[in-house]
């Protein structure tokens, strides 16, 4: 298993030295040069909730799509106020990676769905279909070609994020791979590209919305709205000193998830993190990692991640817990399953710890060990919080 793992890691490394600069081996993940064109496409096993277990697909449909050398090229700027409901306009520019599309709007009150279309109108078909269904709180995404719809996609990384009689803030930003969905600033969905970017010529929105402002611009970072810390999305974590006679801790509460928390100074030796919340009745996963930087693109580096997934051995009674880290080089590492029980209950309320050390982080739930788990990148450079999925938070505490 060893040598085909290494060839294989070989194999979807890049060579193209004018693409990816004095990185000869650059991971293919969002390099876009033309080698990657002839390799196979890293994606996730599972669309929902950042799954980390990668699996290789034969990436026959998407040789078309990087038939070109992606360039970060900038996009000239344009707004539009005011727009009105149908929507229809023509792209007078080509859109590639780090394109960025920015639509504010209002839901109404007895809205049943809305579409976003990006076409391929001399082809008669569309690249990206988005498409909220409030009677079902759902969101369908699919291509259109020849005629024939693709297969649809629904799985999301949070809950249905639109409201009726509510304003909204729908962000697409393209990557090398993928259109990735942002809704009121808190990352969404991801769509894989089906259709070469150079293709999509027009855009179309309609259904029951009121649109208030349109933007094409370019972006080196996403979700947009994450930008300056926003308050709303993001909340800073004071650490506090831990005395021996001192029981007053400051918290920070924040019921929904997903939750980002960025700290005011990066963790120390002796650091310890502590998270109070509550497992949903009926949970598929959710996950809690130390990062550094908040961003969904570029992609953080997670020195540690932690994935509590419900559905795994489920024949058996068990739940899984595993481990893992993730930086720009090598992309995720390898798996490490927590070896004491899951102590994570459907419905429970749990307290989850974790203290950094000078070699590795050791946890503990509800005071019962869990893991220990070496560090793989420095730890001094963690500086966020990132908790997703299907819990629910009371508290979060950061002690020095």
């Amino acid at each position: 298993m060893a040598p085909f793992c290494n060839w294989m890691k070989s194999y979807l490394c890049c060579r193209n030295s004018a693409a990816c600069g004095e990185k000869q081996k650059r991971s293919h993940l969002h390099c876009g040069c033309r080698e990657r064109r002839k390799q196979l496409k890293m994606t996730c096993e599972s669309a929902g909730f950042g799954n980390d277990r990668q699996i290789l697909v034969d990436a026959e449909s998407a040789d078309d799509v990087l038939e070109y050398n992606f360039v970060n090229g900038q996009i000239k700027r344009w707004e539009i106020g005011e727009p009105t409901t149908p929507f229809h306009q023509v792209l007078d520019q080509q859109l590639n990676p780090h394109s960025h599309i920015i639509i504010n709007g209002t839901v109404l009150q007895h809205a049943l769905s809305f579409t976003l279309n990006l076409c391929i109108k001399k082809k008669n078909g569309i690249a990206f279909h988005f498409n909220p269904r409030f009677d079902q709180a759902y969101t369908a995404r699919n291509s259109l070609f020849d005629g024939k719809w693709g297969k649809e996609e629904g799985i999301s990384h949070q809950g249905f994020p639109f409201c009726r009689n509510e304003s909204f803030t729908l962000e697409i930003f393209l990557t090398h791979d993928e259109f990735m969905v942002a809704v009121n600033g808190l990352h969404y969905c991801s769509f894989v590209y089906r259709f070469p970017l150079l293709d999509i010529d027009y855009i179309e929105i309609i259904g029951d919305i009121i649109l208030k402002r349109i933007v094409f611009d370019s972006a080196d970072k996403y979700p947009h709205s994450l930008r300056g810390n926003n308050s709303k999305l993001s909340q800073k974590i004071c650490q506090i000193r831990m005395e021996p006679q001192s029981h007053i801790i400051t918290e920070c509460v924040n019921k929904l998830t997903p939750f980002i928390g960025l700290l005011e100074k990066p963790l120390n030796s002796g650091s310890e993190i502590e998270i109070s919340g509550t497992v949903r009745l009926l949970p598929y996963v959710f996950s809690i990692n130390l990062q550094q930087g908040s961003n969904v693109y570029p992609h953080p580096i997670i020195n540690l991640h932690v994935s509590i997934r419900f559905n795994q051995l489920a024949h058996a009674g068990n739940h899984v817990v595993l481990c893992n880290a993730w930086n720009n080089d090598q992309g995720w590492g390898t798996e490490e399953f927590a070896p004491s029980e899951c102590p994570f209950v459907p419905g429970s309320d749990f307290v989850f710890k974790v203290l950094c050390r000078d070699s590795d982080f050791v946890a503990w739930v509800n005071d019962r060990p869990l893991f220990t788990f070496k560090h793989r990148f420095d730890f001094k450079r963690i500086d966020t919080i990132y908790v997703q999925g299907e819990m629910f938070i009371k508290h979060v505490k950061v002690f020095l």
